[in-house]
């Protein structure tokens, strides 16, 4: 079974200052929650029967079918709850902020290849993540652990133990999805550098946008550096 790429969030973490950093930081911890959250509540249920389990094909092929299910869940979870510490410091360029989020989300699902078992996976988590943050746009931002419950569900809902085995743990996995999203929360509140790392999702209100485009329509040296952080055609960050 082919794990993600992830490291457990460290107490030190690295500045967020970036479009870059924070795509770095969503895949990881996304991988982070979804791998904890699914890996360790089958592992704690099979118990002894876990090596044995991994040998069965249906279940191998039911547990690779959750872990991306989840990293999906994760990985829009979060990229919820960031958008609510982040759109303070971008007011005014709220919807600058949201498809800067979705670059960032479809790119965090591209590092791995969409999965055998739902080829439209990864279009249709994009699809409703945008869904998902309009709506959010509209209100306050929620509670940290407001996030984790829905996720928690999606999880829960996917977890290739059998319906008899889990009927009473929804409730404790959901509760647990609740806890990571607060620690996660907490761990970006450490690591996001807000004064450099809204304007860089956001855009920078110090200049107008005809100062950076220069005279005569023709982008001089910075705004074309600048135009390389913008979506290309298909929305995807350029190569």
């Amino acid at each position: 079974m082919r794990f993600l790429a992830l490291g457990r969030p460290r107490r030190q973490s690295p500045t967020v200052a970036t479009a870059e950093d924070f795509e770095e930081f969503l895949a990881a911890r996304a991988a982070f929650v979804s791998q904890r959250s699914t890996i360790h509540y089958c592992y704690a249920r099979a118990g002894v029967n876990w090596d044995k389990l991994l040998r069965e094909e249906a279940f191998a092929q039911a547990m690779e079918r959750c872990r991306w299910e989840a990293y999906a869940a994760a990985a829009s979870g979060l990229a919820l709850l960031y958008e609510g510490l982040l759109r303070e410091a971008a007011r005014g360029r709220e919807l600058i902020l949201a498809e800067s989020l979705v670059r960032c989300l479809q790119a965090v699902l591209h590092r791995y290849p969409v999965p055998a078992h739902d080829p439209e996976a990864w279009d249709r988590e994009l699809e409703g993540f945008r869904v998902r943050l309009g709506q959010a746009q509209q209100a306050a931002p929620l509670a940290a652990h407001l996030h984790g419950g829905p996720c928690g569900r999606r999880i829960f809902a996917v977890l290739p133990i059998h319906r008899r085995l889990r009927a009473h743990d929804a409730e404790m996995v959901e509760n647990s999805l609740r806890f990571a999203f607060v620690n996660q929360h907490d761990e970006a509140v450490r690591a996001f550098d807000i004064a450099r790392l809204a304007p860089a999702l956001a855009g920078s209100r110090s200049r107008p946008a005809a100062a950076r485009r220069g005279q005569a329509g023709e982008a001089p040296a910075e705004a074309a550096a600048e135009a390389t952080a913008e979506p290309n055609a298909v929305g995807r960050w350029p190569a």
